[in-house]
């Protein structure tokens, strides 16, 4: 339910912020090829001592889009999973996600089909996808293949995708929020970071601006914990990212307070259908 996420770290970024998350009991690291930061991670587990049984580990395939890789039919998505495993110097990963849909129909379904083979080899334990929509993961069952077992989508309380996630836990899909935090002040705030979010964004023009305040101040917690603990009381499995051990740590810390019913129903008040982690679209768009 608590991972670490890992987008913009750097291998050695990667490194100390895996010895740090797995020794404050974090049990769940999530990378991807476009990170590129699995040597780093692979160091970080190594310096960390942790047995690899006990840590859960979700991977991502790339597939083309704007220098996320190279195109991948059937053939180099296998040969990518197999790569990415040796860089971790792991026999298998705990969850392997396509991390988009703009690789377009016949190359989604063709990445689906080597996901559901690598999964049966015991390559991928699970595996899922990322940024998928509702019409995007129809377009795999019709090809007569299995459902996602997961869906990696962004999701905090001013983009709560509602009728995406309602389709996706009727389905028997999980649900993972990343970007959690994207409503915090300090989310992304420093240069190339990646993200279609401004200062105005969050607290200047919605109600979302006004609420978080009175309720950190309400519960005694950050910005963070607030948002966090808002995911995981939906349920959704989290992966904030930090490179900094007392921000590690203070994100971990979620479970001496509960969000009230009506607060909850106040934070899903201020949905906008606001996507802020991609600069300039919505994955979900994808043709």
């Amino acid at each position: 339910m608590l991972g670490l996420g890992t987008y913009l770290l750097n291998n050695e970024q990667a490194k100390e912020a895996t010895i740090q998350a797995l020794g404050l009991g974090y049990a769940h690291i999530d990378t991807a090829e476009f990170y590129a930061n699995h040597a780093g991670i692979n160091a970080g587990m190594k310096a960390a001592g942790v047995d690899r049984s006990k840590i859960f580990i979700t991977d991502k395939l790339a597939p083309d889009f704007g220098g996320w890789g190279t195109w991948k039919g059937y053939d180099e998505s296998i040969a990518a999973c197999k790569a990415h495993l040796q860089k971790l110097d792991i026999e298998y990963f705990d969850l392997y996600l396509i991390h988009h849909a703009y690789s377009g129909k016949e190359k989604r379904v063709e990445q689906w089909r080597a996901l559901c083979d690598l999964k049966k080899t015991g390559l991928c334990k699970h595996i899922g996808v990322s940024n998928f929509s509702q019409v995007h993961i129809e377009e795999l069952l019709a090809a007569g293949l299995e459902m996602p077992e997961v869906n990696q989508i962004e999701i905090h309380p001013l983009c709560t995708q509602e009728p995406l996630v309602a389709y996706c836990l009727k389905n028997g899909v999980l649900p993972v929020a990343y970007s959690s935090l994207a409503p915090a002040t300090t989310w992304r705030s420093g240069p190339h970071q990646n993200s279609s979010k401004t200062p105005e964004t969050v607290h200047a023009e919605s109600k979302l601006g006004a609420l978080i305040p009175q309720l950190t101040e309400k519960y005694s917690v950050t910005e963070a914990q607030l948002l966090l603990k808002w995911a995981y009381q939906h349920g959704y499995p989290i992966i904030p990212k930090s490179v900094h051990r007392e921000r590690i740590a203070a994100n971990a810390n979620l479970f001496n307070f509960t969000i009230s019913s009506a607060d909850i129903a106040a934070l899903d008040a201020c949905d906008e259908n606001r996507p802020l982690a991609w600069p300039g679209m919505n994955p979900l768009d994808a043709a």
